[in-house]
């Protein structure tokens, strides 16, 4: 939280107003950013040098995250300050503490969420499959994941928010309260501020609603309810409109610049069962709510369409974003506020199996996929597994291990896990670069340990090879090599210097692959964040050319490094292998 990120984002409303009090220049948050955390900064961004934040025509910076959760979060904020006052810790907003109370709060609030969903649903069905439901919530999902790993993010509050939200509305068709409808329109009024999009929260009571419209044609509709409803909604989002207005001028401010969706193409498949974060890939336990929508339909009709229509809503407006895979995340985040809603088709098909078997079977399933939702938390943890870059081979590779190894961390950066070459023949080199003479560039130099290249954002950033496409054949494998030293730290997966490989083919890319350089040298471990500097190691992947291909291609392979620190390469080449 404290180098940045959505957490940072999310956090800074509540230091920034409540204790420095600029919460329109975000003067002292960038300040202690750039002390506590300077490698964070970014002033290609911005003059601040935070990415999280837009500058306005009026050159303020407006944060991009809304305040719902720095709003839910407020009172823990202010219980670490009056401990910062009370035990003599400095009461800025960025001791430890203040982290403690904000992840503790979280952890309060989906505890919350969790009673009320348990109220609301040991209603409707046994009480084991209600336990079973809430355990494989809790430990089964990547809610966990936000818990331990990330707690301040939007998403667990949101699930909370659901919660209250289902337990609300059922109470409301009971008994048709001014006070519940007001509950109501609070929660959906919360839920909007957080994340805006969620503005589809209020379907669940209005379709709720609307199905019991015979209750209401007997004792008269109450529209007081609905203007009570909506002025309630209204009030948690009243703060947001006045601080964009001071910020920008306007009313309505859109914060994400140039981030957007695109709903014409939504990657709906890739979202669910895509290996890029895909939300059936790393919950799998979650696809017995898929058939679970039957004896919904069947047993509480009531509930079958509010839930279904809300579902498909999110699965298509979240998935319709620019970054659909969501990163910074362990499977798909956007997913974990739909579990409150989920775990009604999800409870409800468990409880259909009646007999000892087919229950046995439910809790075996959903104790193996407990396991291996813990065993992969603790993967991303220990930087074995990174789902946002996720592939089939690379999922594969790293399935229930405990450590990486080169060819899983290939496999991590390529999406491709390298070949046996002892099954291949080696026909040669087809490729080099070699440095041999310094030159006015800067890019390559004498050294005390001979002549390299050197390769940074202040000299030439990349150096090329030409294939011959002519010596190729579809089905042959390509080794691209390079030996190589970072003269500094690294451990920026996103800025690390690459080698990267190109077919054009037919006015179009028929490959594209690249490999990270940084974290392939003095990295004993092979983790997925950075070796040692100054230390020289080889960094080597292998791609296999398409069936596809044609001897006319346009075959590209460079090295660049645009915005880590210079990395001195000694040699550079390309081999073809052949199968025997």
């Amino acid at each position: 939280m404290i180098g940045g990120g959505d957490t940072w984002g999310y956090y800074i409303y509540l230091p920034s107003s409540i204790i420095s009090g600029d919460l329109l220049t975000l003067e002292t948050a960038a300040r202690r950013r750039a002390e506590m955390v300077p490698g964070s900064m970014n002033f290609g961004a911005n003059r601040l040098g935070i990415m999280e934040i837009n500058m306005t025509e009026k050159d303020l910076p407006v944060i991009k995250y809304t305040s719902g959760v720095a709003i839910m979060l407020s009172p823990f904020f202010v219980l670490a300050h009056a401990i910062a006052y009370l035990f003599e810790i400095p009461p800025d907003g960025y001791h430890p503490v203040y982290w403690y109370s904000i992840y503790l709060g979280v952890c309060l609030w989906v505890l919350f969420g969790m009673i009320i969903l348990y109220r609301f649903l040991i209603r409707r069905f046994p009480t084991w499959a209600v336990w079973v439901s809430i355990i494989v919530l809790g430990v089964g999902t990547n809610l966990y994941f936000f818990l331990v790993y990330t707690s301040p993010m939007s998403h667990p509050l949101l699930f909370s928010l659901y919660c209250f939200l289902l337990e609300a509305s059922e109470r409301y068709i009971r008994n048709q309260r001014t006070r519940t409808a007001g509950i109501i329109g609070l929660i959906c009024g919360m839920i909007t501020l957080i994340r805006p999009t969620e503005i589809i929260a209020v379907s669940i009571p209005l379709i709720l609603i609307i199905y019991s419209i015979s209750s209401y044609i007997r004792s008269g509709w109450k529209w007081q309810h609905l203007l009570i409803a909506t002025l309630s909604f209204c009030i948690p989002i009243i703060p947001q409109l006045i601080y964009w207005k001071m910020a920008s001028g306007e009313w309505l401010y859109y914060s994400y610049g140039g981030e957007g969706f695109d709903f014409l193409n939504p990657h709906i498949f890739s979202g669910l069962f895509g290996f890029m974060n895909g939300w059936f890939i790393y919950t799998p336990i979650y696809l017995l709510a898929i058939p679970g929508f039957v004896p919904l339909y069947i047993h509480f009709r009531k509930y079958f369409w509010p839930v279904l229509i809300f579902i498909i809503l999110h699965v298509y407006i979240i998935y319709s974003w620019h970054n659909w895979y969501y990163i910074n995340s362990f499977g798909s985040r956007p997913m974990v506020e739909a579990l409150p809603l989920l775990a009604i088709p999800w409870t409800a098909f468990i409880t259909k199996c009646q007999t000892n078997i087919s229950r046995s079977i439910v809790i075996g399933v959903s104790v193996l996929c407990i396991l291996l939702n813990i065993f992969q938390t603790w993967q991303v943890s220990q930087a074995i597994l990174l789902s946002e870059e996720g592939s089939f081979d690379y999922y594969v590779s790293i399935f229930g291990k405990r450590e990486l190894n080169e060819k899983r961390l290939i496999a991590a950066d390529t999406q491709t896990y390298p070949p046996d070459f002892n099954t291949l023949d080696s026909i040669g080199v087809i490729g080099e670069r070699r440095a041999e003479f310094p030159d006015s560039t800067g890019t390559v130099q004498q050294t005390n340990e001979g002549t390299m290249f050197r390769i940074s954002n202040q000299t030439a950033p990349r150096i090329d090879l030409q294939l011959d496409p002519s010596i190729i054949q579809p089905g042959d494998y390509l080794r691209i090599t390079c030996r190589a030293k970072s003269e500094g730290w690294n451990n920026d997966r996103w800025n690390m210097a690459t080698q990267t490989i190109s077919i054009w083919q037919n006015q179009d890319w028929l490959l594209w692959v690249w490999n990270r350089i940084n974290n392939k040298l003095g990295n004993p471990t092979w983790n997925l964040w950075g070796g040692e500097p100054g230390v020289w190691g080889e960094a080597w992947y292998a791609i296999q050319i398409p069936k596809n291909y044609k001897s006319d291609a346009d075959i590209k392979v460079w090295i660049e490094n645009r915005t880590g620190p210079a990395i001195l390469i000694s040699s550079f080449q390309v081999e073809l292998w052949r199968e025997k």
